[in-house]
C-alpha cells in the first residue's frame, strides 16, 4: 500500500486488521504510551525513516507531493524534530 493509501485507512479506521498487525509494531511509541493518533505515529515513522537517510529525499518529496500532506508533515517536523537539512531540501523543493 502506498503511504497515502494507508494514512487515509488509518485516519477513517478502515485498515484491515491483518495490514494493521503488521504495521503497528513498526510505529513508535512516546514514552511508555502509544500516541493515541495512528495517523500521527505513521508520520513519525516515516520522519525517522528520512532521519536515518532510509528514505530519500525525492521519495520524501513525493509522499508530501500534496500541500494538505506537506503541511501536516513540516507541522509535525517543526514539533518532533526542529529544522533539518533535508526538510529544508524538501521544503525547497515543495515551493
Amino acid at each position: 500500500m502506498a503511504f497515502h493509501s494507508v494514512h487515509d485507512a488509518l485516519a477513517t479506521d478502515s485498515l484491515p486488521a491483518a495490514a494493521w498487525s503488521l504495521l503497528e509494531p513498526q510505529l513508535p511509541r512516546q514514552g511508555i504510551f502509544y500516541l493515541e493518533d495512528n495517523c500521527k505515529r505513521l508520520r513519525k515513522a516515516i520522519l525517522r525513516l528520512c532521519e536515518k537517510s532510509l528514505i530519500s529525499t525525492d521519495d520524501f518529496s513525493q509522499i508530501i507531493k500534496n500541500k494538505k500532506t506537506a503541511k501536516i508533515f513540516f507541522e509535525d517536523m517543526s514539533f518532533w524534530f526542529g529544522e533539518k537539512s533535508y526538510i529544508k531540501t524538501t521544503k525547497k523543493h515543495e515551493e
